[in-house]
C-alpha cells in the first residue's frame, strides 16, 4: 500500500477534521516533490509551489486562511519566507493537537493509568 495513501485513510478514519487533513495532504505532497527530484533541493519553498499545476490548493491548506487573495498572499510569502513558515508550523501544531486529543479519546481508563 502507498504510504501516503495509508497515511490519508488512517487520518480520515480517526476523524480527523478535513482542514487539517487537507494540511497533511499539502505537506506530503511538498515534501514529496522535495524528496524525489533533487532538482528543487535550492528552491523556495514558495517558488516551488508557484511552479506546480496544484498551487492553489498548497497555499490554501498550507496557509490555513480560510478566505484569501491568492495574489497577496503569495506576495506576502515572497517579501517575507518566514510568514509561510510560521502558517505551516501553526497547522503542523493544530494537527498535533487533534492527534493528541484523538490518541487521548480512544485510551481506556486502565491503559491510561500504566502511562
Amino acid at each position: 500500500m502507498n504510504g501516503r495513501v495509508s497515511i490519508l485513510k488512517l487520518l480520515d478514519a480517526a476523524g480527523l477534521p478535513p482542514e487539517e487533513r487537507g494540511f497533511i495532504e499539502a505537506l506530503l505532497r511538498v515534501r514529496n516533490a522535495y524528496a524525489h527530484d533533487i532538482r528543487f533541493v535550492d528552491v523556495r519553498l514558495i517558488d516551488l509551489i508557484m511552479q506546480r499545476p496544484d498551487k492553489s490548493h498548497l497555499l490554501k491548506h498550507l496557509s490555513a486562511i480560510k478566505t484569501y487573495d491568492e495574489a497577496d498572499l503569495v506576495q506576502m510569502y515572497e517579501k517575507d519566507s518566514g510568514f509561510l513558515r510560521f502558517c505551516i508550523l501553526d497547522s503542523a501544531m493544530r494537527f498535533l493537537f487533534f492527534a493528541y486529543h484523538l490518541a487521548a479519546k480512544h485510551r481506556t481508563p486502565t491503559a491510561a493509568a500504566s502511562h
